[in-house]
């Protein structure tokens, strides 16, 4: 798996610091082929007339949350994602005529030398025209018919873009022209969920995470209101991680579009709020969001999200699907790129509200150590099921005595086994000793309980 890191582009003299930031997870794929315009061009090794450009590459591997201290250098006001998958940029320059070049970023290119992990590379862009608009393409693969300047004639047909940026120059004829052009990353690859690595729960919820098939169970109390955060994460399409801190730029298609990361709840009773790390301040909540750009990347590593949870939401019946959030990539392609690979994705959260039913029977008596029942309600749970605590982490299969902890009034025992198509679980109550008493039914994977449980025995 590709771990990716942000670094920084400049046109001309104006060069920017790097920034190197923490990940988690991996994956993805994709390819696209690049669109070859005009005649290429071919500027040689050495400095000319024409647009200066000047890409650095952090190869190093990011380090996980609690691992490697996160590097921070100074951010400057233009920032672009250069992805440690790239190995070359195309750039296109139209006036009239266009003017394409092919240039390899890779370790072997001669447009680059590296010192450490930074891999620096000199590029020369041609001036076509006294009024020019310009689109950098940053693919995961050298130039074809790549000569011994470093430049090729075009990309191969499965190249993967990884950012795009486009711009307008009015560029200085037979002179160097000094430009900035930020490049917007391409979110393709897999999404991940991250929350469990470095957030522990908030209220009562706690996450089952599957990275591999990008979905997560939310496991959360049904009929309590609480707070979630969720922490998805993003990749670009050769699976290197858009962990970045930058002034924001937008997600681009491979077109150079904006296409905003979206969230969405199933239920009215789900409402979603993005965390921005730079003003201005929170969005409201609302049963959907957006993630347009860096500006919502929290703490260094991934895209933090608020979920509040209401009083409302109920335990889904038996065998049917549970409320749902999920993130959906909105890449869009135009078909002269001719884009091949599965650029769009979706991560989804199934949320599981943990509950019971009211315990049913005849009154409890402990002379005659009568039993009650009731059923769990745990969607999505494995066949380890449910189970009955005297408290949250407290004594398995108990209820204490309300005034005297020491004394067991009744015990909560499993009936059966765990339905795994009906994510039910039966529990018999039996009455041992006289007295009012409360517990729980809760998730064992999580540790999530349910709303507490009271029942008073007789004697």
């Amino acid at each position: 798996m590709k771990k990716g890191t942000i670094t920084t582009l400049a046109l001309g003299s104006a060069l920017l610091a790097a920034a190197s930031l923490v990940a988690c997870g991996g994956g993805g794929g994709g390819s696209a082929a690049l669109p070859s315009s005009g005649s290429p061009a071919n500027p040689g090794t050495t400095a000319q007339s024409g647009t200066h450009l000047t890409v650095k590459i952090d190869t190093a591997a990011p380090a996980r949350k609690g691992g490697a201290k996160t590097r921070h250098l100074s951010l400057s006001k233009h920032r672009m994602y250069v992805s440690t998958a790239a190995n070359g940029l195309q750039v296109a320059v139209t006036a009239g005529t266009t003017q394409t070049i092919y240039a390899d970023l890779s370790s072997s290119s001669v447009l680059c030398t590296s010192n450490g992990p930074i891999r620096t590379c000199e590029l020369t862009i041609p001036t076509v025209g006294a009024s020019e608009s310009i689109v950098a393409t940053e693919v995961d693969e050298k130039p074809t018919g790549e000569s011994s300047a470093g430049y090729g004639t075009g990309f191969p047909s499965n190249s993967v873009i990884l950012a795009v940026g486009t711009t307008t120059a009015t560029p200085t004829l037979g002179g160097v022209t000094n430009l900035t052009l930020g490049l917007g990353p391409v979110a393709g690859g897999q999404f991940y969920d991250c929350a469990t690595y470095w957030y522990g729960p908030t209220a009562n919820f706690n996450i089952d995470q599957s990275n591999d098939t990008g979905t997560s169970r939310i496991v959360v109390t049904a009929g309590f209101a609480q707070s979630v955060v969720l922490a998805p994460e993003f990749c670009d399409a050769s699976g290197a991680f858009l962990d970045y801190d930058a002034t924001p730029l937008p997600f681009v298609d491979v077109n150079g579009s904006p296409t905003p990361i979206t969230l969405a709840a199933s239920t009215s009773s789900i409402t979603l709020q993005p965390v921005p790390s730079t003003p201005p301040g929170l969005p409201a909540f609302a049963q959907t969001a957006s993630i347009p750009n860096s500006g919502y990347e929290w703490d260094y590593c991934v895209f933090m999200v608020n979920a509040n949870i209401s009083s409302g939401l109920s335990a889904p019946a038996p065998g049917a699907t549970p409320p749902t959030i999920v993130v959906a990539n909105n890449l869009t392609a135009g078909a002269t790129i001719g884009v091949s690979g599965p650029y769009t994705q979706t991560y989804t959260y199934n949320v599981a509200p943990v509950a019971a039913s009211t315990p049913s029977g005849p009154p409890l008596s402990a002379s005659t150590n009568s039993t009650q029942t009731l059923t769990g309600s745990d969607w999505g749970a494995t066949t380890t099921g449910m189970d009955a605590e005297s408290g949250f982490e407290g004594a398995d299969e108990t209820c204490y005595d309300s005034v005297t902890p020491t004394q067991v009034d009744a015990t909560v025992v499993p009936s059966g086994t765990f339905n795994t198509t009906t994510y039910q679980q039966g529990f018999t109550i039996t009455a041992e000793a006289a007295g009012t008493c409360t517990f729980y039914l809760d998730d064992v994977n999580t540790g999530v309980v349910t709303k507490p449980i009271t029942i008073t025995v007789g004697t």
